[in-house]
This record gives C-alpha cells, structure tokens and sequence, in this order.
C-alpha cells in the first residue's frame, strides 16, 4: 500500500541521496540537450531516469514509466540497487514504495507488454 505524497522536502532528499549513489559522470562527459536561462540541461542514463520515476511515483511518472517501456531486467536492476541509497538516510518507505513501483513492471521471460 502506497503511503501519503511525497512533501518536496522527502522527494528532495530522496533524490539527493540517489544522485550521490549514481556513476559520477562529469557534467563535460554528458550530451547536452538544451540552454534555458541560466539552466544547462544535460541527458542521463536511461536506468536513472527509471530510477527517479519510481522514486516519485507520482501518476505521471507511472505514465512515463508505461512509456519507457521498462523492461524486467531493467526493473529487476533497480529493484536491487535501490536499498543501496538507504545508507545516505533516505527515508526507507521512500525505497519501499520505489521497489513496489518496479515489481510492477516484473513480468515472466515473455510476458505481456503491460507490467502485471
């Protein structure tokens, strides 16, 4: 069972947390996409833009998740790595909710498109 929303303090700090235990790519080593203002937006890596998504778990990034097409090794990959940000202080339900949001997407060798 899903807790509350997330405030933007706990989505803040979930993320955070995350971004210290992603691969320490140097901003010079990613694509960039786009210049907006003073916001230089660079692309990441599929598997953390996955990663994010089932963090938040809001009904639009279970939308984009749908989209994404999230394979099951893909699932799987984060449902593994995700307790690893529980050495940062995430919030544990954070995670929790995060691996409910990925077994969704588990689906036999074979399966179906939709995640059961």
């Amino acid at each position: 069972m899903r807790g509350p929303p997330l405030t933007a303090l706990q989505l803040r700090n979930a993320l955070a947390a995350l971004a210290r235990r992603l691969p320490s790519n140097k901003p010079a080593d990613m694509t960039p996409i786009g210049e907006f203002g003073p916001l230089r937006v660079r692309e990441i890596a599929r598997i953390d833009l996955i990663s994010l998504k089932a963090i938040a778990s809001r009904q639009r990034d279970m939308e984009d998740l749908l989209s994404l097409a999230v394979t099951h090794a893909e699932a799987a990959f984060v449902i593994a790595s995700l307790p690893q940000i529980l050495e940062q202080g995430t919030n544990p339900d954070l995670v929790e909710n995060a691996i409910e949001t990925m077994r969704l997407f588990l689906r036999p060798e074979g399966g179906g498109d939709e995640p059961r």
